[in-house]
């Protein structure tokens, strides 16, 4: 979904969890506020665009 809707803030999450890879069945159970930030500015970032 992020790929498709939220194109600008995909790089910036993945830069924060590399060398991960964010995609279809991604988990992680390393979780902080800057990965929250970015997964909710994505989150907004697709909203704004359906």
């Amino acid at each position: 979904m992020f790929e498709k809707h939220a194109p600008t803030t995909l790089p910036k999450i993945e830069a924060h969890i590399a060398p991960r890879k964010l995609g279809r069945c991604t988990t992680t159970r390393e979780l902080d506020d800057r990965l929250l930030e970015l997964l909710t500015a994505a989150y907004r970032e697709a909203a704004r665009r359906r």
